[in-house]
């Protein structure tokens, strides 16, 4: 269930670490899972090795630029993450592990 939340929470938009903790936190206290930082971070590195997250660093002057690999534990600012096409399958896949999701979910577009 937390992998699900940890890609529910990249799913709409480019995500900061720091959002992507703070939501699946904020999930996983709503149907009673303790989770920690630490386990977050390695499902999320988890998803970027599988292919179905991508990390970006997001500039104003043009698009995205896909950063080649990422140090989860030296994470700068700028570092920003998105569901991928294979995530995405994934997600459709993986849909009823997460009742809230089958239901609309948090965000409701995976």
């Amino acid at each position: 269930m937390l992998y699900c939340m940890v890609l529910d929470s990249v799913a709409n938009d480019y995500e900061s670490l720091e959002t992507i903790l703070e939501e699946v936190k904020e999930w996983a206290n709503d149907e009673y899972i303790q989770v920690t930082t630490r386990l977050i971070i390695e499902l999320l590195a988890q998803l970027l090795r599988g292919g179905e997250v991508v990390a970006y660093r997001l500039t104003t002057t043009s698009t995205p630029q896909v950063l080649a690999s990422v140090n989860l534990d030296e994470l700068h600012d700028d570092a920003y993450f998105f569901i991928t096409p294979e995530g995405r399958k994934t997600a459709a896949r993986l849909a009823g592990l997460w009742p809230r999701r089958s239901e609309g979910g948090p965000k409701g577009s995976v």
